[in-house]
């Protein structure tokens, strides 16, 4: 499978049940364009119960992407069950081995972080101060080369056309 990437990349561990997590999503992200953004899976369990069960049904549907932002922006779960193996243990393993305790958390090429649904020009910003993704970095080394397979759902989002609105 290709999947277009672009050269701007960050790193998103969301909760699918975090009202913060859905608040960047439909806020803040839906306004930055030529970005590839990976989202890790993280549900915070003690603080939303049945995140794990709609973090599996997402990620087991077919287009991950697509169920994830139905979910946040349209609060629509995919119909299928949460029937397949998911990499949500290894999120879970990767959010701790990078001292990930909320969400969402956001990490940019240089592997700096930002907590919260924080303003899209916030965003924006740290991304253009960071270098191009590379290896290099402690956090850029942890993601995923193909993230669809080792444990994120990459969302390359394009440039907007003018006149119109992103739904």
């Amino acid at each position: 499978m290709s999947l277009k990437t672009f050269s701007r990349k960050l790193a998103v561990f969301s909760d699918a049940d975090c009202p913060y997590c859905q608040r960047l999503e439909k806020q803040e992200l839906s306004n930055i364009t030529d970005v590839t953004i990976y989202t890790f899976l993280y549900p915070l369990s003690q603080l939303y119960p049945d995140a794990a069960n709609k973090s599996k049904y997402i990620w087991c549907d077919a287009d991950r992407a697509k169920a994830w932002q139905n979910w946040m922006v349209y609060s629509l779960l995919p119909a299928k069950s949460g029937s397949c193996d998911t990499p949500i243990a290894k999120n879970i393993e990767l959010a701790n081995k990078l001292g990930v305790t909320s969400t969402p958390t956001l990490f940019f090429a240089d592997g700096k972080r930002m907590l919260g649904a924080q303003p899209y020009k916030d965003i924006e910003r740290a991304m253009g101060a960071a270098p191009a993704y590379s290896q290099a970095s402690t956090t850029a080394a942890e993601l995923p080369d193909d993230p669809l397979v080792s444990g994120a759902s990459a969302s390359p989002r394009a440039a907007k056309a003018k006149g119109k609105k992103k739904k």
